[in-house]
């Protein structure tokens, strides 16, 4: 039991870099702000009360859970939007972190339950996140917050303590469920996943498809080798993103969702979503490394061009 408990201990309660919490800040909110642009020609037709929002019989228009619907009359609905742009904005650079990712966590929410009908699995996911980086030290690095509080301290050394890691757990969890829940699902509610034509369906469905060369995936072999590569990853994932396999993992992860992306329609937004929300995966120290090996390649370049630019000596 002792063991036990400090395995759970170390997992939960460890402290840790929040190195990949800042890039994770930037590309969630970059990520709300192409939804925000995706809504911008339909916005009042969504959400405004005379608009879908306001068919009561196929809406939760009276959710008394979306701001939305608790100011309406009091702040109108193009005013939300600016809301939402102006919070976002400030949740990507970083000022006042906690209370924007507060802030931005509740224009998400009052979207979903403004508009039940049109929301697609990206908002759900954007709100899932934003909900566990509530809890988290989104603004230690990659923030205007870091760099005011740098100031202040003038080069002295920060006395805080690295934070808990608990909240990032939890968001991983949340993740790693995602495939534990929804892979059974694909197995035992479509037959074309155990035999291997899920993938060959799919690249051929006028609605789904925009791969434009589907012929590729008629042999039966490639599509089995699509739907089979699809069913592995999945189910590894869960369990090898804890071990050190858990790089490859993110990776495989990320180019899955990127493929999905690339070769099908209305998934895109979703895929990308999911794409971003990976690098929570991601420790601090890879993340660091990452960075200075990609600012030292800059540096290299542009010293390179500098040294190219010199007028030849006589």
């Amino acid at each position: 039991m002792k063991k036990l408990w400090r395995a759970w201990d170390s997992f939960f309660f460890s402290r840790f870099d929040p190195y990949s919490l800042g890039l994770l800040r930037i590309f969630t909110g970059v990520l709300w702000l192409v939804l925000l642009g995706f809504y911008t020609p339909n916005w009042g037709r969504f959400f405004a009360a005379d608009g879908i929002a306001g068919i009561v019989d196929m809406t939760r228009y009276h959710d008394p859970w979306s701001l939305m619907t608790y100011f309406e009359g009091t702040i109108s609905i193009d005013t939300w939007w600016w809301i939402g742009l102006v919070v976002g904005l400030l949740y990507v650079i970083g000022f006042c972190t906690r209370t924007m990712t507060i802030g931005l966590w509740l224009v998400v929410s009052s979207l979903v339950h403004r508009q039940i009908i049109l929301v697609g699995a990206e908002d759900l996911v954007l709100r899932m996140v934003l909900f566990w980086c509530m809890f988290m030290p989104l603004g230690r690095e990659w923030s205007v917050d870091a760099w005011l509080r740098r100031r202040r301290l003038k080069g002295r050394p920060d006395p805080r303590p690295l934070p808990m890691i608990w909240a990032t757990r939890m968001l991983q969890l949340n993740i790693a469920c995602f495939y534990l829940f929804s892979l059974p699902m694909k197995l035992t509610t479509d037959p074309a996943w155990l035999n291997g034509d899920a993938f060959f369906f799919s690249v051929i469905n006028d609605t789904w498809a925009r791969w434009p060369w589907p012929w590729m995936f008629y042999p039966k072999w490639m599509s089995m080798l699509g739907t089979y590569g699809a069913i592995a990853v999945e189910a590894s994932f869960p369990i090898l993103v804890w071990t050190r396999w858990r790089l490859p993992m993110v990776i495989a992860m990320v180019f899955f969702h990127v493929m999905l992306a690339l070769m099908l329609e209305n998934v895109t937004l979703f895929s990308m979503s999911m794409a971003v929300t990976y690098w929570v995966f991601i420790p601090g120290e890879t993340s660091r490394a990452w960075v200075r090996a990609l600012f030292r390649v800059l540096s290299t370049s542009r010293t390179s061009n500098r040294v190219k630019c010199l007028p030849a000596s006589h």
